[in-house]
């Protein structure tokens, strides 16, 4: 296989791999903005806080689906009162 050849499949290959990559960000983001929007104000502002206020909404995104249950419950206690 000569220089050229090589060259050509080598750079193809970069291609694909960065449309992939690409594909994969757009992805995230879309799922990210989704579980935002399914948040209500109080609850993203809240953990926003709890990680300092300067978190990024894909560290927002992360803590809430980590605690999903906890969040949704205190939502659940500010909106209905407490279930005791």
């Amino acid at each position: 296989m000569d220089a050229n050849r090589l060259t050509k499949r080598t750079l193809k290959g970069i291609a694909a791999a960065f449309v992939v990559a690409a594909f994969a960000y757009a992805g995230r983001m879309d799922f990210e903005e989704e579980v935002v929007r399914t948040m209500s104000d109080e609850q993203y502002h809240y953990i926003k806080d709890e990680l300092g206020g300067k978190a990024s909404m894909s560290e927002v995104v992360d803590e809430y689906l980590s605690k999903q249950d906890y969040y949704d419950s205190i939502e659940s206690e500010r909106n209905y009162g407490t279930t005791e």
